[in-house]
């Protein structure tokens, strides 16, 4: 598969290192990653993966820039543009469930794909590879997590502001609820 995408299997190897599997992965684990997958060459507004679609492809974007988008309420929401070395797909790929966004290219890119059963195969041959491909999606998606708590906690410090300001009454379900919610954030904070 690797072979076929004009890509030399030390320069794709290299490229992989550079991203954060090669923080857990060892060359040797990143070379077998590389001839399981593929590069895919994508043009600019290339849709890789649509929100609800089955999923189970691990995206690394080695080259270009790629939008993530959310659906709601009829109208398409841009969650955040990533750039070369972010890791996509990573949810879908570990449970196997439907792609939670949209990932579409913003400009032309070189990605590497592997796909969930190339996982699910090494992980019955078990492969050292996996476990540490395992603990490399898990360091990014806690990152990931952390980021997120930690918004979504000063999101909430503001609109209690916001309230206090306005006058709202701190018995109001409005303010209980906003407590309620702040203090589940921060037990999160741990």
């Amino acid at each position: 598969m690797a072979g076929d995408d004009g890509v030399g299997g030390d320069g794709l190897t290299g490229a992989l290192a550079a991203t954060p599997l090669g923080e857990a992965l060892a060359a040797d684990d990143l070379a077998r990653l590389a001839a399981a997958g593929r590069v895919h060459e994508a043009a600019a507004g290339e849709v890789l993966r649509r929100e609800g679609e089955a999923g189970g492809t691990l995206f690394v974007l080695l080259s270009g820039e790629v939008e993530v988008v959310k659906v709601n309420g009829g109208e398409e929401r841009r969650l955040t543009e990533l750039g070369p070395g972010a890791l996509l797909g990573e949810i879908g790929f570990l449970c196997g469930e439907a792609a939670t966004a949209t990932l579409r290219t913003r400009a032309p890119s070189r990605l590497f794909e592997l796909p969930r059963e190339v996982f699910l195969d090494l992980a019955a041959r078990e492969d050292p590879a996996v476990m540490r491909l395992a603990l490399a999606l898990a360091r990014v998606l806690a990152r990931r997590l952390a980021r997120m708590n930690e918004r979504a906690f000063e999101l909430c410090e503001e609109q209690a502001r916001e309230l206090e300001r306005a006058g709202v009454p701190a018995a109001s379900a409005r303010v209980r609820d906003l407590a309620a919610f702040r203090a589940q954030l921060g037990a999160l904070k741990f």
